[in-house]
């Protein structure tokens, strides 16, 4: 049984991205057909690129799931991850 993305723990999100990433497009797709509230952060600009270090990103795509209080709950790599969790 399948559950519904909106009914996981966590609230909102955040997808590094880069401008040459392939596998960022299938996540951003995939992210952006949930009703979840996030932001799409580009690594491949300045100020995105030092968001993510601060983040301890260094791969991207990477999708940040956050709970209400903005704690990390899980970090994907991949459509496939992102819907294994239902």
């Amino acid at each position: 049984m399948m559950c519904k993305i909106e009914n996981l723990p966590f609230k909102t999100w955040e997808l590094f991205v880069q401008d040459s990433c392939e596998k960022c497009k299938n996540l951003k797709k995939a992210i952006l057909n949930t009703s979840i509230p996030g932001k799409i952060i580009n690594a491949s600009t300045n100020k995105g690129f030092l968001y993510a270090q601060q983040k301890n990103v260094f791969v991207t795509p990477l999708l940040i799931l956050f709970d209400e209080q903005h704690n990390e709950l899980f970090r994907l790599q991949s459509e496939e991850e992102l819907l294994n969790l239902f």
